[in-house]
């Protein structure tokens, strides 16, 4: 990634591609931002297990471990014209459940 979006690091999270293929009626509308994270390395984005939660459509704490699904997420600060950062998909790679606390 470019150093425009490594200095505006804010990610929005949305659904994930599994749960856009399921609804026929989610092609004619705005993708619904889930959540956000932050880019904290040039591929990784930190974000809270709730959000991928609700991207991935499971009840907050009964996902207890990773979710397989890409979510999809964009760049919102960076540059329009910076092609590479929008949207981009994405995969949790390490995760911790939501707990009470």
């Amino acid at each position: 990634m470019n150093n425009d979006i490594d200095s505006k690091p804010i990610a929005r999270i949305y659904c994930s591609v599994s749960k856009l293929a399921d609804s026929d009626s989610q092609a004619s509308k705005p993708l619904e931002i889930q959540g956000m994270g932050f880019l904290i390395t040039a591929r990784h984005v930190l974000t809270c297990a709730h959000v991928i939660e609700s991207a991935v459509g499971v009840p907050e704490g009964e996902q207890i471990e990773a979710p397989k699904a890409q979510v999809k997420l964009d760049f919102p600060f960076a540059a329009e014209d910076d092609k590479d950062c929008f949207p981009r998909l994405g995969q949790v790679i390490y995760w911790r459940p939501t707990q009470e606390l």
